[in-house]
């Protein structure tokens, strides 16, 4: 059996950098999908807050073996 360890890199050895070659979709749009995204997530934090608050008292029964 094969096993693989990943571990992630401190922020201070990582190399990032700007490759607009690569990019699936344009900016224009991205920031549209980032703000409707944005409005959605808004419009739904009540929501989301309630559930939340209710997994506290009712944990999701989940069977660990």
């Amino acid at each position: 059996m094969v096993q693989f360890l990943f571990r992630v890199q401190r922020k201070t050895r990582r190399i990032v950098a700007e490759v607009p070659e690569l990019r699936i979709i344009d900016d224009e749009l991205w920031q549209a999908v980032r703000t409707r995204q944005s409005e959605i997530a808004d419009k739904y934090v009540n929501v989301t807050e309630a559930r939340d608050a209710v997994r506290i008292y009712h944990p999701i029964e989940t069977d660990i073996r």
